[in-house]
C-alpha cells in the first residue's frame, strides 16, 4: 500500500514542543494539508493514517525519508484507551528491523480492527517526496533483504577498495594510490553514514550520522580531483587541466570545511551542485583523453557514464516533477561501487604503464645503444652473481683512433659493431659480453668444473686470435688485444677483472713491440 506525499502532511509549529495526541489534534484542526508535499522543506510535520488490521499480523510502515531526527507514532488502543507511543527515529529504532536508508515502524494492534495512527516526523531537510509505504510482513522482509544486501555489498566494495588503495600506497609510496584511497574510501564512508549503517553499528552515539555523507562528499571530490591529475599525469602533460583540478580541489576543500557553519539544507544543495559539476568534469576529461588515445580513460569513462546516469535518476527522485521513484539510493550505490571498481582498474592501468616504462628504462640503462650489449651496470650485476668456476676476458680494440681519424667516426662505429657481433657470437653459449668503454669489452664465462674452465679458456683465446685476423681483413689498422684471468688466479671477481686488464695491457705491449721489430 502506497500513500502519496501530496496533501498528506501538515506543518507542526515550532512552539509545539510536547508531542502527544491532544497537541496533535490541535495542530490537525488549526492547519491545512500541504498540497505540494514537503520535499525541500525542514522542521516537524504531522499526518494521520487509518489502519484496518483484521488479520492481527504485524505491518511495517516506511516513510520515504533518509534523514529523520524524530520519527514517532502514537495511537489510542480501543481496549485500554491508553496512549501508545513508538519512537522509531534513527536513535531509538532498536526494536524495529534494520533497514538501511530508512526508518521502519512496526505496527501490531492485536484484536483491533480500525486504528488511527498519528505520525510525526522531523528533519533538517526532506530531500524527497515523503510518501508512506505499508508492507505486510512477507513483503517487508523480502524488501529488507534486497535493500540491505545491495547496500552492504556496495558499501563494502567501496571501503575494501579504499583500503586496498591505501595498502598499495604503503608499499609503493605513489601519490596516486593515496588519492585513489581518498576518492573511493571517502565515498564508502559517506554512504555508510548516509545509509544509517554507522548509527546502527554505534547506536550508543546520539548523533544522526546520516547527515555526515553530505559533509564528507566535498572532501571525496577533492581527492578525486587529485586522483585524475595523477592518473593522466597532468602536471607533466596537461598543465591547464592540472591547474583547473588544483583550483577545484581548493574549492571542494573550502566547501567541505565551510559546511559545518551553514544549514544542512544548504549543504545538501551545495553537495548536489558539486556532484553535477564533477560529473561534467569527469565525462569531459574522459572523452578528451580517449581522443588523445590515452586508454587509461576507458575504465574511467565507463564508470562515470554509469554513475552519471544513476545520479540523474537519484536527482529525479528528489524532484516533484517525477514523483517518488523506486530505490534511488540503491541505484546510486550500485553504480558508484561499479564506478569505484573502474577507478581501481584505472589505477592498475597506471601501474602497468609505469611498470612498462620502468622496464624500458631499466633495460636501456643496462644496454649499450650501439652494440646492444650489456654495459658496466649490467656487468656489475653479473659479477655479483658468479658461480664457482669462471674466468674473465678483458678485450681492447686496436687501431680505433687511427680509423676514426682516417675514415671518420662512422667507420669506427662499424668496426665496433662488427667486432662486438663476432665476440658476442663466440661467447654467447657459455657466457656474456659487455661493452664497458669506447673500445673496451669484457666477457664473463662460467663452467661446471675447473677442467672445463681451462679447456674453454684455451678455446676462447684461440678464437679471439682468429677474430683479430678477421677484423684486419676489413681494416688493416684494426685488431684485438685481450687478457684472461680465472677465479683460481684471483680471490674475488674484482681481483680477477684487474688481473685480466693487466694481462690485456701486457698483450697489447707485446704486439706493439712485435710490430715495431717488423718495421725495423
Amino acid at each position: 500500500m502506497h500513500i502519496k506525499d501530496e496533501g498528506l502532511w501538515r506543518a507542526v509549529p515550532e512552539n509545539i514542543t510536547e508531542l502527544n495526541i491532544n497537541n496533535y489534534r490541535q495542530v490537525w484542526s488549526n492547519t491545512l494539508p500541504i498540497t505540494e508535499g514537503i520535499v525541500g522543506k525542514s522542521g516537524g510535520f504531522l499526518t494521520k493514517i487509518n489502519i484496518t488490521n483484521n488479520s492481527g499480523q504485524t505491518w511495517f510502515l516506511i516513510p520515504n525519508a533518509n534523514f529523520l531526527d524524530i520519527a514517532r507514532a502514537t495511537w489510542i488502543t480501543n481496549s485500554k484507551q491508553e496512549e501508545e507511543v513508538i519512537d522509531f527515529s534513527q536513535f531509538h529504532n532498536s526494536s524495529a528491523p534494520q533497514l538501511l536508508h530508512f526508518q521502519v515502524l512496526p505496527i501490531q494492534v492485536d484484536g483491533e480492527t480500525n486504528t488511527s495512527i498519528w505520525l510525526y516526523v522531523s528533519a533538517k531537510h526532506f530531500p524527497t517526496l515523503v510518501s508512506l509505504t505499508l508492507y505486510s510482513s512477507a513483503d517487508f522482509y523480502r524488501y529488507q533483504t534486497m535493500n540491505n544486501s545491495l547496500s552492504l555489498t556496495a558499501i563494502s566494495i567501496m571501503l575494501l577498495l579504499g583500503l586496498l588503495s591505501f595498502l598499495i600506497y604503503t608499499r609503493t609510496g605513489h601519490r596516486i594510490a593515496i588519492t585513489c584511497a581518498g576518492y573511493v574510501g571517502l565515498h564508502g564512508v559517506g554512504w555508510a553514514a548516509a545509509s544509517g549503517l554507522v548509527n546502527d553499528l554505534f547506536s550508543e552515539i546520539q548523533i544522526n550520522w546520516s547527515y555526515a555523507g553530505m559533509y564528507i562528499f566535498p572532501f571525496a571530490i577533492a581527492c578525486a580531483c587529485q586522483f585524475v591529475s595523477d592518473l593522466f599525469e597532468c602536471k607533466n602533460q596537461h598543465l591547464k587541466l592540472a591547474k583547473f583540478l588544483n583550483i577545484l580541489t581548493i574549492i571542494c576543500t573550502f566547501l567541505g570545511l565551510s559546511m559545518a557553519l551553514i544549514s544542512f539544507q544548504l549543504s545538501f544543495y551545495v553537495s548536489h551542485i558539486l556532484a553535477m559539476i564533477w560529473i561534467l568534469v569527469t565525462l569531459s576529461v574522459s572523452v578528451i583523453m580517449m581522443s588523445k588515445k590515452d586508454f587509461r580513460a576507458k575504465y574511467f569513462l565507463i564508470g562515470n557514464l554509469l554513475y552519471s546516469f544513476s545520479l540523474a535518476y537519484y536527482m529525479a527522485a528528489h524532484n516533484k516533477m517525477f514523483g517518488a521513484l523506486d530505490n534511488p539510493e540503491a541505484v546510486v550505490l550500485i553504480a558508484l561501487s561499479v564506478d569505484c571498481l573502474c577507478i581501481i582498474l584505472c589505477l592498475s592501468e597506471w601501474f602497468k604503464l609505469k611498470q612498462i616504462e620502468f622496464n624500458r628504462h631499466f633495460y636501456l640503462s643496462r644496454i649499450d645503444p650501439l652494440t646492444q650489449l650489456g654495459n658496466r651496470y649490467a656487468l656489475n650485476e653479473t659479477l655479483s652473481n658468479l658461480g664457482e668456476h669462471y674466468f674473465i676476458v678483458y678485450i681492447d680494440f686496436d687501431g680505433l683512433k687511427a680509423i676514426n681519424d682516417k675514415y671518420g667516426h662512422a667507420e669506427g662505429d662499424k668496426l665496433i659493431e662488427k667486432g662486438a657481433k663476432l665476440i658476442s657470437n663466440l661467447i654467447k653459449p657459455k657466457g656474456t659480453t659487455f661493452r664497458v668503454g669506447g673500445d673496451e669489452f669484457i666477457c664473463v664465462l662460467s663452467t661446471s668444473t675447473y677442467a672445463d674452465l681451462l679447456s674453454l679458456q684455451q678455446i676462447i683465446s684461440q678464437s679471439l686470435i682468429e677474430i683479430n685476423s678477421q677484423l684486419k681483413a676489413f681494416w688493416a689498422e684494426a685488431g684485438l688485444s685481450f687478457g684472461i684471468a680465472n677465479n683460481q688466479q684471483g680471490n674475488t671477481a674484482s681481483e680477477c677483472l684487474s688481473l685480466a686488464d693487466s694481462e690485456m695491457y701486457k698483450y697489447k705491449q707485446l704486439k706493439i713491440r712485435v710490430e715495431t721489430a717488423k718495421q725495423i
